[in-house]
């Protein structure tokens, strides 16, 4: 029985190793960073991770709203999306090992002061989103509502786009900028204009695990709901994942899921 065990396991570590997987991820520090010299703590982690068990991977660069259809074509293997925006799939699997977790951010002016507990706390508020997930149209309909209508929200697109975001609410050109807290705190702490705004965490849309998600039946599933999992526990007993998640000025996750 020991040497099936022994053989059932080098075959499928073969087959891991055969090939190379993609995973999807969409830009947005300190998750994952595509300037700056650093790559994000969850590529950070994953590497590490694959490279301990000699699996070939590739990270691809991708728009948030084009996650999902990048896997289901094929373009790529897995992606990792916030829980929410995958609560009601049947298309995909969702592996259960969490990499960190979102929650919503809102950037004013110095002076303002906002508490935003509810979304009738956003009445009558000029406000800047991102567009591409599912938390913020959802957003976007109940501001709506509220609003009767009247369109009180623009979505801001292109490059260096939270930079611009805190840029633009220093300048006056809307109330609020709402967007993951973790992406604007990162940006924020090295924005010229920390004295013109300030960075406020809301529970306005919960708080959101990032998980692993592809289509079914995908080989490496198994492996890295268990092994991942076990991994990132070790890491963080070790004390290492905290001493990472300090590069880029974060808390742990499990100290947000479990307060």
């Amino acid at each position: 029985m020991m040497k099936l065990f022994i053989l059932f396991f080098l075959i499928s570590s073969s087959c891991f190793a055969q090939r190379e997987y993609k995973i999807a991820l969409s830009s947005g520090c300190p998750y994952y960073c595509t300037e700056g010299g650093k790559q994000g703590y969850i590529v950070d982690l994953l590497q590490e991770f694959f490279k301990q068990k000699k699996i070939e991977v590739k990270f691809v660069t991708t728009p948030y709203a084009r996650l999902e259809d990048s896997v289901l074509r094929g373009d790529n293997d897995i992606a990792l999306f916030t829980s929410f925006d995958l609560r009601n799939s049947k298309e995909f699997e969702i592996y259960d090992v969490t990499l960190g977790v979102s929650s919503a951010g809102i950037i004013s002016k110095t002076g303002t002061d906002p508490v935003i507990l509810d979304i009738i706390d956003l009445k009558g508020k000029s406000i800047f989103l991102m567009p591409g997930s599912k938390v913020n149209e959802l957003l976007l309909d109940r501001i709506n509502k509220i609003n009767q209508g009247k369109s009180m929200v623009q979505f801001i697109t292109g490059s260096r786009i939270h930079d611009r975001l805190i840029e633009l609410i220093a300048l006056g050109r809307a109330d609020y900028a709402i967007d993951d807290y973790n992406v604007l705190k990162y940006f924020y702490s090295t924005s010229d204009f920390r004295d013109k705004t300030l960075l406020t965490p809301s529970s306005i849309s919960g708080y959101s695990p990032i998980k692993f998600a592809s289509k079914k039946n995908l080989p490496i599933k198994n492996l890295i709901e268990s092994d991942l999992k076990r991994f990132i526990n070790n890491y963080r007993k070790s004390g290492k994942l905290q001493k990472l998640l300090n590069n880029y000025n974060i808390i742990d996750w499990n100290i947000v899921l479990t307060r």
